[in-house]
């Protein structure tokens, strides 16, 4: 018994070749698929903004209630109402809230038992607080898009 091989003519060695590619290039299509459909029920903000990053220091706020004074682009509380508060307010420009999910703090100088919290206006001139989490001696980010009756969206 003998066995003899002959090699493929050349069309069908492309034919092979397509056969062999069309497995992985269905997998790899089906995977970006999947990863575009998880991202967008995962992750809520916007994936490309165009809008720029708001910045204010602690020198563009404002005390309306509470004493102090700003120094050094920050805002210094001297003094707290009788009732145990400080309000500093800001009047940024209009802007669209939904492009930006996210509003970070810095702030230092906060004593244990401290509460902060951060409040808000829409154009609709209704106020909505979130009290803002103190962990690790850092004040964390507020994820404004996780709760839809909060109101952040317009603007």
């Amino acid at each position: 018994m003998s066995i003899e091989t002959k090699p493929l003519p050349p069309s069908s060695r492309i034919s092979l070749r397509r056969e062999w590619l069309a497995s992985p290039l269905v997998f790899l299509a089906s995977l970006l698929l999947f990863l575009m459909v998880y991202l967008y029920y995962n992750w809520p903000e916007k994936w490309m903004s165009t809008a720029g990053i708001l910045r204010w220091d602690g020198a563009t706020l404002t005390l309306s209630k509470g004493q102090g004074h700003p120094t050094q682009g920050k805002l210094l509380i001297r003094r707290l109402t009788d009732q145990g508060i400080a309000i500093a307010a800001l009047t940024p420009p209009v802007f669209q809230a939904d492009d930006y999910a996210t509003v970070n703090w810095s702030v230092s100088g906060i004593r244990p038992g401290m509460e902060m919290e951060f409040m808000w206006r829409t154009a609709e001139n209704r106020v909505f607080v979130r009290p803002l989490v103190w962990e690790d001696n850092v004040i964390q980010p507020l994820r404004m898009t996780e709760d839809e009756n909060l109101a952040w969206s317009g603007y």
